[in-house]
């Protein structure tokens, strides 16, 4: 047959004529397909030899993929033709497996994960819909790239393709370059990817932590392939949910995640885990989000868990260290108030005896005011943690601020005097805050000590007081060692010191400029250093909110004991025991003394008391089973049980009234306590 056609385009409907560039497109087309096509033909022996793509298809693997080169590649065609053009093509830069349908190429995929899947749509046995389906059920090789070839053209089968889960479509007949280019980008964006998941996989491992995923439709759930690793489980365990779970935490947990799903949030928990042979506990944290679909319900909850066991064992071990902390300084604090309550009652009673204000009266007073501020260091000592949580209480009162000052000089006199330092005290017209004046006393003082150690011998202390405008200001300032500037931000913290010679060993613990603070801010005042650095001496200033209320009045009014009693007083400690009768007797009150249990239980016995001060330490039967037994042999009601002791922690004040006591006193007390605990207030 012969088929003659006329040239030009004057034979043919207007509307079928097209543009020339769309003409010179089609031919540019049908050269590439043509030039593909030749590739496929039978070549001679010494073509053989040569790779099949040319110098631009090299390119298009070149430096930039440099790294997929030899990634191994699983081609299934049922075509032969097409799978040795295929292979032909890749082999150059890829180890190439071919497989006639997608049943043999699914088995190598499974025998050795590849970098790249190459298929045809249409083969025998299992199309390549259904080995893409395969794929992407097995966990081992779910994320294998997968390139579909078809001869079916056109968008509706380029989506069905790409929806079914393939990474990329090429319709036949394509170009040499086209397909390496696709090729080798995808093998190397997997390799990245790939490698991206490795480094997060070892950060996971290596923060003890595993991510998790729960299909809220129909509980399934999943895990990272270290889940059982960090949860110490055997792997079958993994899928047991609740099962695992502390019986005592289940409860908890459900309702965590059942408010997460009902409000789309999250939460936070922490759980125990047990192992179901050996019973092993192990603490983990979880944290999870709910992950919704389009239409706002609750699709996924998404998770990590963090492995905190030996957080927990930690914060259990500081637990117990700060629980034997907390007995330790009971137990010290116990041994320092018993020989610290006979000075003080003796301090008490010469006061009382001692008229007009003379020398001895003075002496007195030193006394009392020593032993007051002895007391305030055993109370911090016992309530050093509360100090760092700002938890101390404080009393407000009208507190004028010059007699602080001249009580806390005083006190720190001694040391002064042994360095030889000049202190100058400046005040001006008398000022008043609402607030604690032995605590402020006590800022004052550990501002006026840390002066005194940290300038040396011979050098110059000075206090001065002022307002102003609605503040007092306490300033302490000195010319010795100075603070370094990199210093200034930190002298508050807790246990902070700077650098001390051998001359200035008498530092401290490094506690009490932080109890400044601490206190200051409880005050609603501040606290601030100054300093040009090294040498150069230093400024403490202190700022309290003043008022215009008159001062308290004189604190050592005798206290109102209240009507005369028959008292029995039990320690055994003599000198406490007989330093309380005595000054009760100076108050008008009928007294008797016993040093132990036995003697307790029967003088009650004999002389029915109206009150009886009990020391809780007693060497025969502490001091709650004597108060049992006193209540239990028939006092009358109106007997008042007060237990005065060493142990002031809150559990021992329960014990006390859990025991029967009435009113709980801590070593030394002060009369004003003592006479209203004797009226019952």
């Amino acid at each position: 047959f012969t088929v003659r056609l006329p040239l030009g385009h004057a034979h043919l409907p207007g509307d079928a004529v097209h543009a020339e560039p769309a003409q010179l497109l089609r031919a540019t087309q049908a050269s590439g397909y043509v030039q593909e096509a030749l590739r496929w033909l039978p070549v001679s022996s010494d073509e053989e030899a040569k790779p099949l793509g040319d110098a631009a298809d090299a390119a298009v693997v070149g430096e930039r993929y440099r790294a997929t080169l030899g990634a191994r590649v699983v081609v299934a065609d049922d075509n032969a033709d097409m799978r040795q053009y295929l292979e032909g093509l890749l082999s150059p830069y890829y180890r190439v497996e071919t497989t006639a349908d997608g049943a043999a190429a699914l088995e190598a995929v499974r025998r050795e994960r590849p970098a790249l899947v190459l298929s045809d749509v249409m083969m025998p046995r299992l199309d390549g819909f259904g080995l893409l389906a395969a794929l992407r059920e097995d966990a081992r090789v779910r994320g294998v790239p997968v390139i579909l070839l078809s001869a079916r053209a056109g968008d509706e089968a380029l989506l069905e393709g790409l929806n079914s889960g393939a990474d990329d479509y090429l319709v036949k007949p394509f170009t040499a370059r086209e397909l390496l280019a696709r090729v080798s980008a995808l093998i190397e964006l997997d390799r990245l990817r790939r490698s991206e998941e490795e480094q997060l996989r070892l950060s996971i491992a290596s923060a003890r932590m595993f991510t998790w995923d729960v299909d809220l439709r129909t509980s399934r759930a999943s895990f990272s392939e270290n889940a059982a690793d960090v949860l110490g489980l055997p792997p079958r365990d993994l899928e047991g949910g609740f099962s695992v779970v502390h019986p005592d935490d289940v409860e908890r947990h459900r309702a965590n995640i059942a408010r997460a799903v009902g409000e789309h949030g999250q939460f936070t928990d922490e759980i125990r885990v047990v192992h179901p042979d050996t019973q092993q506990v192990r603490w983990i944290e979880v944290r999870a989000k709910v992950i919704c679909d389009d239409a706002g319900q609750p699709l996924r909850l998404a998770g990590i868990s963090f492995d905190i066991d030996d957080r927990k064992r930690m914060e259990k071990a500081l637990r117990e260290s700060d629980r034997r902390k907390d007995e330790f300084l009971a137990m010290l604090a116990h041994e320092l108030r018993n020989p610290m309550a006979p000075i003080r009652t003796s301090g008490e009673l010469l006061l009382r005896m001692s008229p007009g204000d003379g020398p001895m009266r003075r002496l007195v007073d030193i006394i009392n005011r020593q032993v007051r501020q002895l007391t305030r260091m055993v109370e911090d000592l016992l309530d050093v943690s509360r100090v760092t949580r700002g938890h101390i209480e404080i009393q407000r009162l009208p507190v004028e601020l010059a007699s602080v000052i001249a009580a806390a000089v005083e006190a720190v006199e001694p040391l002064v005097l042994e360095r030889k330092h000049r202190l100058t005290v400046t005040s001006g017209l008398p000022i008043t805050v609402i607030g604690d004046g032995a605590r402020i006393q006590q800022c004052v003082v550990n501002l006026l000590t840390n002066a005194a150690k940290y300038t040396d011998p011979g050098g110059d202390i000075r206090i001065e007081l002022a307002r102003e405008g609605g503040e007092a200001v306490i300033s302490v300032t000195d010319n010795g060692s100075g603070i370094a500037p990199d210093m200034l931000h930190s002298v508050f913290d807790l246990f902070v010191q700077s650098t001390r010679t051998l001359d200035r060993s008498q530092g401290g613990l490094g506690i009490g400029l932080s109890v400044v603070a601490r206190l200051m801010e409880m005050h609603g005042g501040s606290v601030r250093a100054r300093s040009e650095g090294i040498g150069k001496g230093s400024t403490f200033e202190m700022r309290v909110p003043a008022t215009d209320q008159a001062a308290a009045a004189d604190a050592h009014a005798r206290p109102d004991s209240g009507p005369r009693r028959r008292v029995l007083v039990i320690d055994d400690n003599r000198d406490a025991a007989e330093a309380l009768a005595m000054l009760l007797q100076h108050d008008g009150h009928e007294v008797r003394v016993g040093y132990g249990a036995q003697a307790a239980l029967q003088m009650s016995h004999d002389w029915t008391p109206q009150i009886v001060i009990l020391d809780i330490g007693l060497p025969d039967m502490d001091g709650y089973e004597v108060c049992r037994q006193l209540s239990a042999r028939g006092l009358p009601a109106s007997t008042r049980l007060i237990a005065l002791t060493g142990y002031g922690q809150p559990d021992d004040v329960q014990r006390a009234r859990e025991a029967g006591f009435h009113g709980h006193l801590v070593k030394p007390v002060s009369m004003e306590a003592l006479g209203q605990a004797m009226q019952g207030r």
